[in-house]
């Protein structure tokens, strides 16, 4: 039997709020009376930074071999 990896849940989780937070911020410069293409460079721009944010701890992630599972 496969299960899921662990912290997967976690994993999807946070994506979706990164994904609401970036359609809010979105929404925000769009209501704001800002063009278009500014309210979606102003959204890209969130979206490098959270990015950014989360390639920092990344790099202090452990660097171990793969793992084998026996079946």
């Amino acid at each position: 039997m496969l299960l899921a990896p662990q912290g997967l849940g976690s994993l999807v989780v946070r994506s979706r709020l990164g994904a609401a937070v970036l359609a809010v911020v979105l929404q925000r410069e769009l209501a704001g009376g800002a063009a278009p293409s500014t309210a979606y460079a102003h959204t890209f721009w969130w979206s490098l930074a959270f990015t950014a944010l989360a390639f920092v701890p990344a790099l202090f992630l452990g660097r171990s071999g793969p793992v084998h599972v026996s079946a």
